[in-house]
């Protein structure tokens, strides 16, 4: 897991090929401008944009991905995510190939997002986005999916 302001992403961009290509279109785009959906890249990868209200900790859901490396990103506002490693732990509900989710119930620590910050999730990495920080508020965030 790697949480970071966007401004740093060329520490990361030698990570690999797709987080690269990810960060560039960060860097590149106009999110303002992106209403909600989901956008085809190339090389397999996509764009998810969702603006939200932020959510209790016990809403939210612990998450894993098999096939894909999240980078989530904040447009607007700020969040907590929590993260744990993903060490044998049984899901709680089984992997949807379709989807490429599995949920989790695991303690977290919580790395705070505010606006212009991004986070990178590897398969490895439980996440939980869509936390709170202090009270309820809106978020627009973007989240790239980077086949693995």
């Amino acid at each position: 897991m790697v949480a970071d302001k966007i401004a740093n992403a060329a520490l990361y961009k030698s990570v690999s090929a797709g987080i690269k290509a990810g960060l560039e279109y960060i860097e590149n785009t106009d999110l303002n401008a992106l209403v909600p959906g989901v956008y085809p890249l190339d090389g397999g990868m996509k764009v998810l944009v969702s603006e939200y209200s932020t959510k209790n900790p016990l809403q939210a859901n612990l998450e894993a991905h098999q096939n894909f490396i999240d980078i989530q990103y904040l447009i607007k506002g700020e969040e907590q995510i929590g993260y744990a490693p993903l060490n044998g732990q049984e899901p709680t509900t089984p992997y949807d190939a379709n989807r490429d989710i599995v949920f989790f119930k695991e303690e977290v620590s919580y790395v705070r997002l505010q606006t212009g910050m991004f986070a990178i999730f590897w398969p490895t990495d439980l996440h939980q986005p869509c936390v709170q920080y202090g009270a309820s508020a809106p978020v627009k965030k973007l989240v790239i999916k980077v086949p693995v």
